[in-house]
């Protein structure tokens, strides 16, 4: 063999090597390379908004959850590959920012953390975020975990368990972290112990205050921080405030209105306005100690086909301009043959736009205790809410009014958002089936049958997709 030959062979040998180099690179679990990578998320302008898209198509997803932005413009996206690794992107004002791998806290079960599913992320002062993590499985006892870490290095501050899936957070001189969800007692995790330096950074389990719910409150379903150490709490049968380890309580009106699949009731804070919202279509302005000082229930649009939408508003949030966004929740509908005081329990895989199934009624519940009954303060001009005795959770409810028919109107779905403008005192409607090519949107992305996540709060919205998602701000929906 002569010198060129054997410098040829050696030349291709060399590229195989290199060749099957990369090749074995390549087949390695996409996650150990993706919290290393920057910019594994692309983002190009869109329409009115941002497109972000995972750059490497051939990156194998076990799940890609985007959550909500926050305000202050923070996002992030959960990353499971085949690699179990959990990865979380951050994204600020819809621009990709930092790739975190985060590290299995000590003590966490392997197989609750390769799944974990992350619920909720929140922005805590001083910079750092707040991970919830609740089990992937919704029938496990395993309880969630907090971890509070610096999404710029991914260096983890504190990590907190326990049986809780909602996160609310207490801001002011005394911040704090309340976690509730359910039945489970309320945890407020104080941020800044005294001399811990920087509020948020604290780690704050040894300070951490179980607060126990009283037996009017079967489960809580929001919580609305009123200061330090007392909230506001909804629940399925009124409102309850809790200041100096006492509790008041309030009876939620009479008038039930629709019933709505998967109904739960929710707080807001508009400045200094709070807003409770215990059925669909109806709010109440509160006082931080629970008291009413009005009811407010919005006029009915002005066109005939969407006119019952105002029976069925579901509150999203308040923007920075203290206006009141919302969705429409999907009314139960009764079958043939039944009252009009029936209220079947609906299939939750029912679709917004279609009929729920209707299963057989369910028996009575037991008697609940009444909630002790506390008068509500009737403000100047103002009405304040119903003091009937609190609804009994499953408890038949009025059906929808009989002059709607629920059947044709639901035929044309539910994919509208409406902001209450308080400048104009008037509801404002966006729908995505006639508003949606007007948009621009991307070719990738389909309409939208409901809400998506929709963030008054950021001043954004949130459209999903398989490996991409549409960053939009509610700026830009043509509102009428």
């Amino acid at each position: 063999m002569n010198r060129k030959t054997l410098a040829a062979v050696l030349a291709l040998g060399t590229l195989a090597a290199a060749g099957g180099l990369w090749l074995s690179i390549r087949r390695q679990p996409a996650g150990a390379l993706l919290a290393d990578d920057t910019g594994a998320f692309k983002a190009e302008p869109c329409g009115p908004g941002i497109l972000l898209r995972l750059q490497d198509p051939m990156i194998p997803l076990r799940a890609l959850r985007w959550l909500g932005p926050l305000r202050g413009g923070l996002m992030a996206a959960q990353v499971l590959t085949q690699s179990d690794r959990q990865q979380v992107v951050f994204f600020r004002d819809g621009q990709p920012g930092g790739e975190v791998l985060v590290t299995k806290p000590a003590g966490i079960a392997e197989g609750f953390w390769r799944f974990a599913t992350l619920k909720e992320v929140l922005a805590l002062p001083g910079g750092d975020v707040a991970l919830l993590y609740i089990a992937s499985d919704a029938a496990s006892a395993e309880p969630s975990v907090l971890i509070a870490l610096d999404p710029a290095h991914g260096d983890v501050r504190w990590t907190h368990r326990g049986a809780f899936q909602r996160l609310a957070l207490s801001e002011g001189k005394d911040p704090a972290l309340f976690c509730f969800g359910g039945g489970a007692p309320i945890q407020r995790l104080p941020l800044a112990a005294a001399g811990a330096g920087e509020a948020g950074r604290a780690a704050p389990n040894a300070a951490a205050k179980t607060i126990a719910l009283p037996p009017e409150i079967p489960a809580v379903e929001d919580l609305l921080p009123t200061g330090s150490g007392t909230f506001l709490v909804s629940h399925a049968q009124g409102l309850a405030a809790f200041k100096g380890g006492a509790w008041t309580h309030f009876p939620a009106p009479g008038d039930h209105g629709v019933p709505c699949l998967g109904w739960h009731s929710a707080l807001v804070r508009a400045g200094r306005r709070l807003w409770w919202q215990a059925w669909p279509g109806r709010l109440i302005e509160v006082k931080a100690d629970g008291s009413g000082q009005s009811d407010w229930a919005p006029e009915a649009p002005g066109d005939a086909p969407f006119a019952p939408d105002a029976q069925l508003l579901r509150l999203l949030g308040v923007d920075a301009a203290g206006a009141l966004w919302f969705a429409l929740a999907p009314p139960v509908l009764a079958s043939a043959g039944q009252g009009p005081g029936a209220t079947p329990a609906a299939s939750p895989a029912a679709s917004p736009g279609t009929t729920p199934a209707t299963p057989a009624p369910a028996s009575a519940p037991a008697a609940v205790p009444p909630a002790p009954q506390v008068a509500a303060a009737a403000p100047p001009g103002g009405t304040p809410p119903s003091a009937a005795e609190p609804a009994v959770p499953g408890a038949p409810e009025a059906g929808p009014a009989p002059s709607v028919d629920w059947q044709a109107y639901m035929a044309q779905g539910l994919n509208r958002i409406y902001r209450w403008n308080p400048a104009r005192h008037a509801l404002e409607r966006f729908s995505w089936s006639q508003d949606w090519a007007s948009l621009k949107p991307p070719p990738e992305l389909s309409q939208p049958v409901t809400e998506q996540t929709v963030c008054p709060e950021a001043g954004a919205l949130l459209i999903a997709g398989p490996r991409s998602a549409w960053w939009l701000p509610l700026a830009a929906l043509p509102l009428r």
